[in-house]
């Protein structure tokens, strides 16, 4: 049975045709299908289009245009945060200085999932949006390796290398704001008093901060 081009999803009784079909595992070659590379493989070859510098802060504009929000603030922080109250202890390397961006407007659903699939952004529907394609957004792995955003009732974690946040094996996860500053006090001060927001229990984040950790000297990128 041949599949389509652009035919994404294959009939379980097709599925069940050709696993019958391939026979026993004696009879099987050596070529098991082509491989994806890791996502920090992948995030590194869109790096090398996307140049450091002045450009990270162009893109995060442009991703806070797209989002339509009408007000940004950037804030370059040299502090060093409390090491308890995180997710993981090794994740003290990240409460040191960090750049923060900030805008007015909040993560809507279809913002989240752009964010997961890296080159497969829906902004694409939209041609008038300058960010459209979610590829810029990319950029900010020239300084960090833990990108942070709070954005309404949200706080996540993005973890390319897989090898900060250990969560089953994702690059990432998020948790309720109420549960980071109920649980994880640590975190939760690096979003406080920053750029005039706050985090709260009761209330979601009015907006979208993101936080990016800056890499130290010597670090792996």
């Amino acid at each position: 049975y041949i599949v389509p081009l652009g035919f994404t999803h294959v009939p379980p009784q097709i599925i069940l045709h050709v696993n019958l079909s391939l026979g026993s595992d004696s009879d099987d070659g050596p070529y098991t299908g082509q491989k994806l590379p890791p996502l920090v493989k992948y995030l590194q070859g869109i790096l090398r289009r996307y140049p450091d510098g002045g450009q990270i802060l162009k893109e995060l504009l442009q991703n806070a245009d797209d989002a339509e929000a009408t007000e940004v603030k950037f804030l370059l922080d040299s502090r060093t945060h409390q090491s308890a109250g995180l997710l993981k202890s090794n994740l003290a390397k990240f409460q040191g200085p960090a750049l923060y961006a900030y805008n007015n407007a909040v993560f809507k659903d279809g913002d989240w999932e752009n964010l997961q699939n890296v080159d497969q952004s829906k902004k694409v529907e939209d041609l008038m949006k300058v960010g459209r394609f979610g590829l810029g957004f990319v950029s900010v792995y020239h300084m960090t390796d833990l990108p942070m955003i709070a954005s309404g009732n949200t706080v996540a974690f993005l973890d390319p290398h897989t090898s900060n946040i250990r969560h089953r094996g994702q690059t990432g996860t998020s948790k309720t704001v109420k549960r980071i500053v109920e649980k994880y006090p640590g975190h939760a001060a690096v979003f406080q008093d920053v750029l005039g927001c706050e985090l709260r229990p009761d209330r979601p984040l009015p907006g979208t901060l993101f936080r990016f950790p800056l890499r130290q000297f010597g670090a792996k990128s």
